[in-house]
């Protein structure tokens, strides 16, 4: 995958940082503040709806390259993944243990002693944050809910939590046996 600021949430980010210099300049404090909270916002539902592709097009990858017929890495696709994908997480949670389980109990241990070893801890708190903001943005009022974050921690967390995609594909494909995936950006696919 390629790195964050290569990414479409790069570009959005780099695009409030742009827009978040004009205000600063000419706009007034109450203005500066709104713009903070929507970026702040915008950026976390950007990175979370970018992950959500991100690791559906890696299980489908995975899927039909481990031989799956597209009858049924289609299935998967349309049913499984795009319309389940936030119930794969406990988003209350400080880990992606429930995501791990669902590929059996004991790819579940070794993803979770995997993930361990390579010191992911602070990049899956990343990932389920942003995760569980967005789905409290969607859910509870996007236009009154506060985030926690600012834009600037929010691409921070992003950043971070890039590192649990990256890394992810990665182990998904060496504990189905396959080589590395080419690298191609989730909205390539």
């Amino acid at each position: 995958m390629p790195a964050a600021d290569q990414t479409d949430v790069g570009r959005i980010y780099r695009e409030l940082t742009e827009l978040q210099t004009v205000a600063n300049r000419y706009g007034e404090p109450s203005d500066v503040t709104a713009f903070q909270a929507v970026a702040a916002k915008a950026l976390i539902i950007s990175a979370a709806s970018y992950f959500e592709r991100a690791l559906g097009a890696t299980i489908k990858r995975a899927a039909e390259d481990s031989g799956t017929k597209a009858i049924f890495s289609n299935f998967l696709s349309n049913q499984a993944i795009e319309r389940k994908f936030h119930l794969m997480f406990q988003w209350s949670s400080n880990n992606v243990n429930s995501f791990f389980g669902l590929f059996g109990p004991v790819q579940k241990s070794a993803f979770a002693a995997e993930a361990a070893q390579r010191g992911l801890g602070g990049a899956i708190s990343d990932f389920i944050f942003l995760g569980a903001q967005r789905n409290l943005m969607a859910h509870d009022n996007f236009a009154a809910y506060e985030v926690p974050v600012t834009m600037e921690e929010a691409w921070a967390k992003f950043i971070s939590a890039l590192d649990f995609v990256n890394w992810f594909e990665q182990a998904l494909r060496h504990h189905a046996g396959l080589r590395a995936a080419e690298q191609r950006a989730p909205e390539e696919q």
